[in-house]
């Protein structure tokens, strides 16, 4: 069976900045609580040249009580989407193609 679950409360992240993070901008895959009261929170990114956006993949460091990102953990360039502009348009769009990073 599944466990009931109550929440009580919620934890807004917030980029390095402050500000919160925009629509479709966060997709977390993994979430790790600490003993430190942080979280990392980790995203495979996203490549979706028909709606034009490109997301990197992250692991950050978040504050549990203020949702404030702590820091970035490096992830290796090979791993970051590039997206050719095939079409000439100087737009993320369909006739693009992607060239390296994530699927």
């Amino acid at each position: 069976g599944t466990p009931n679950v109550t929440f009580t409360d919620v934890t807004l992240l917030r980029d390095p900045a402050g500000n919160t993070f925009a629509p479709l901008k966060l997709d977390p895959e993994d979430i790790v609580l600490t003993p430190t009261n942080t979280v990392f929170i980790s995203s495979e990114g996203e490549v979706n040249i028909a709606a034009g956006r490109v997301t990197n993949p992250f692991v950050n460091e978040f504050d549990l009580t203020t949702g404030q990102q702590i820091r970035a953990l490096p992830v290796p360039t090979k791993f970051l989407p590039a997206v050719q502009d095939t079409n000439g348009d100087g737009l993320i769009n369909t006739g693009d193609t992607q060239t390296a990073g994530i699927r």
